[in-house]
């Protein structure tokens, strides 16, 4: 039961609470056509150059609001884009190309404080989920101790 929570509230909590918006240092441009992918998890996902680059941070269902908009897509699909991003860690060893700001045709096509907004909120969401998850597990192991010794 401590393994379910560590694996799956734990660690994604623990990354989207303690990310810190990336500095300069941290920042990469990758550059070439877009195309896009979905995924049912996470939503759309860029691609450029067969690289997956994405707006969501650990948490599955993350909020995607920088890839959801048909019309941009639409837009720039098989266009010249270029993509600044910073790698996040998922989990342990495991890190994605998260998106800061995607530019076409000299335009940005975030707003500028789109990822500072959206770390904000996955580090409150990962404070509620933490408790949640950790009184759940709890009560669950509580429950499990009772029907067992029920049993004898």
């Amino acid at each position: 039961m401590a393994l379910l929570y560590t694996a799956f509230v734990a660690l994604p909590s623990g990354y989207a609470y303690f990310v810190r918006f990336p500095t300069s240092a941290d920042l990469h441009l990758s550059e070439g056509l877009a195309q896009f992918k979905y995924d049912p998890g996470t939503g759309y996902e860029l691609v450029l150059n067969d690289e997956v680059y994405t707006c969501d941070g650990p948490f599955l269902k993350a909020n995607t609001d920088c890839l959801k908009s048909q019309e941009d897509r639409n837009r720039i699909e098989g266009k010249q884009v270029s993509a600044t991003w910073f790698y996040q860690a998922m989990y342990p060893f495991i890190e994605s190309r998260r998106i800061v700001d995607i530019a076409y045709d000299g335009k940005s096509l975030l707003p500028g404080d789109y990822l500072g907004k959206q770390l904000g909120k996955e580090r409150e969401r990962s404070k509620r989920l933490m408790l949640l998850g950790f009184v759940a597990f709890f009560f669950g192991g509580l429950y499990a101790e009772w029907v067992k010794r029920k049993e004898k």
